[in-house]
């Protein structure tokens, strides 16, 4: 695995389908897109893991169809809540038992989730120890496993999808 890609699912329309928004939509695929950019432009071997919360498989089945690959769901990305270390150390084993099967790994979770297993993730993997970011809808923290570094890749929607990056 070369990338890691913990991305916080979109906007839902409050319904009880949890319907994407038309917005959140849009940020997906340009996520998708970015994501698919960063390693290579290639969907070959590309995990794709979600949460069983409706938003996040509404969210991971438009990255999916962007993407060409499959989405599988997993309950250790259900959290909606801050993860216990026994938690996190579950969804670590996870991504180490296949992380030689692919190029990349991309985690469709909510905001606990993706705070503090990216951190987690860092720490046992790198020993390096990184900001806490709480991810806004379709943005994503990019863990380059291969230069053992993290990005937050912030969508921002001025008249325009922008991906704001900063490293964590």
């Amino acid at each position: 695995m070369n990338h890691l890609f913990i991305i916080r699912h979109a906007e839902d329309l409050n319904d009880s389908n949890q319907k994407i928004t038309p917005s959140g939509i849009d940020m997906l695929k340009f996520a998708a897109r970015d994501m698919n950019s960063i390693i290579g432009g290639t969907n070959e071997k590309i995990y794709l893991a979600s949460s069983k919360y409706l938003r996040a498989i509404n969210s991971s089945k438009v990255v999916a169809e962007e993407l060409g690959i499959i989405m599988t769901e997993n309950d250790l990305l259900n959290n909606c809540e801050r993860m216990s270390s026994t938690q996190l150390d579950e969804l670590y084993n996870l991504v180490s038992s296949i992380e030689n099967e692919y190029k990349a790994i991309i985690l469709m979770t909510h905001v606990p989730n993706a705070q503090f297993f990216s951190a987690h993730f860092m720490k046992k993997r790198f020993d390096k120890s990184i900001a806490l970011v709480r991810p806004i809808y379709a943005s994503f923290i990019d863990i380059n496993c291969l230069d053992s570094i993290a990005t937050y890749v912030r969508l921002e929607c001025d008249g325009g999808l922008e991906a704001k990056r900063s490293i964590l």
